[in-house]
């Protein structure tokens, strides 16, 4: 892992640095608002992130933390939770209250809603396949045990359930693997295998990690990455050991419930965002 860069703040800096090898920089860069939640790497390697109570899109250049464009209202970006990017530069975010449904912004037009708004309250974790035709989303923190997994395919307009009925939190952040989702689970204090290409089966990734395991990413060599809100942990997971409780190495700390999300640029470098403050890491 090359770096962890501090982009973007409300404040002058994290009181604790991460520490993640010898390896670090911080780099001063605009003022995001209202915390920072899902991030996704566009085809230019600019970082794209949510700010749900900060209620807008933030495009930001890597490189210096120059906000680069911004989307709100006027866009119709409400309250946006987590973001990705397909292949021919749709974007895409999931709306968690006002529209209640995945959005999507195709580049040059106007954003409008892939599916019916109101068909998916708490709308939260959005990501794609490697091809950007299967659109996976999932339901959290809805108070009644309604929440669940889907998949939308853009090319035949159907989706499909694929797994409900998950009490607190079927999924916060996810992402798309050699054909299975894997997916934290907050309330449950580990993180799941869905398998595709099974029936849709559910296995354990990690166990044991108390707090609240909140979001993972894969990097382009494959290897998962996940936060840990409650610990204020970013660990490396080996999702092939046999031993679920112990197969997560702690690669940065950071202050208990400051962390939220994370992202990786084509050059494998992780950022990490804050819910509870404007900052990219």
């Amino acid at each position: 892992l090359g770096a962890v860069s501090f982009l973007a703040s409300s404040q002058e800096a994290m009181a604790t640095s991460p520490a993640l090898g010898a390896e670090h920089e911080f780099i001063r860069g605009a003022a995001l608002v209202g915390g920072t939640n899902g991030m996704f790497f566009d085809n230019d390697n600019n970082l794209i992130v949510a700010q749900v109570y900060g209620r807008g899109i933030s495009k930001l250049n890597s490189s210096n933390g120059d906000i680069a464009e911004a989307l709100g209202f006027e866009e119709s970006v409400v309250f946006p939770d987590d973001v990705t990017v397909g292949p021919d530069g749709t974007l895409y975010w999931s709306d968690y209250f006002y529209f209640s449904t995945i959005m999507m912004r195709r580049p040059g037009e106007d954003s409008v809603p892939l599916l019916r708004p109101g068909s998916v309250p708490f709308a939260n974790p959005v990501t794609l396949d490697p091809n950007g035709v299967r659109l996976f989303y999932a339901q959290c923190w809805n108070p009644e045990p309604v929440n669940g997994v889907y998949e939308h395919n853009l090319v035949t307009n159907i989706t499909t359930t694929l797994l409900q009925g998950i009490p607190g939190c079927a999924s916060n952040a996810m992402d798309y693997w050699d054909e299975a989702l894997y997916t934290p689970r907050p309330y449950e204090g580990r993180i799941v295998k869905i398998d595709l290409a099974a029936n849709n089966t559910v296995s354990n990734v990690t166990t044991g990690w108390g707090g609240a395991p909140n979001a993972l990413k894969f990097d382009s060599q494959g290897r998962l990455y996940a936060t840990n809100t409650g610990t204020g942990e970013v660990a490396l997971i080996d999702y092939d050991h046999s031993d679920t409780e112990n197969n997560r190495q702690v690669v940065a700390q950071f202050p208990p419930g400051s962390v939220d999300n994370l992202a990786l640029d084509r050059d494998d470098r992780l950022f990490v965002s804050s819910t509870s403050d404007g900052d990219v890491v």
